[in-house]
């Protein structure tokens, strides 16, 4: 049992870091594309926490047809704070 563990430990701690990279990449794909990245810097900005964060994505992702997961909506969240909002959890 130990030896299926650790593979799957590292495995794990791995895909940390490619899934930043990945948010990062849809962020840059499926949103600044479009409306850049001072939509999230701007002072008048209407999302104010982490909660209205992870439902505008939600709004976004309905409104122009992306087919995010769960999982994806989570990783682009989290990207987004730790990059522009800073909202403490």
């Amino acid at each position: 049992m130990k030896q299926l563990i650790l593979p799957a430990l590292i495995c794990l701690l791995a895909s940390a870091p490619a899934a930043a990279n990945n948010a990062e990449a849809l962020v840059a794909a499926k949103c600044t594309s479009c409306h850049g990245d001072e939509i999230y810097t701007r002072a008048n900005r209407r999302v104010q926490n982490l909660h209205q964060l992870e439902k505008q994505l939600y709004r976004c992702t309905h409104a122009t047809g992306i087919d995010w997961d769960n999982k994806t909506v989570s990783s682009v969240m989290n990207y987004l704070n730790s990059r522009y909002y800073k909202f403490k959890e």
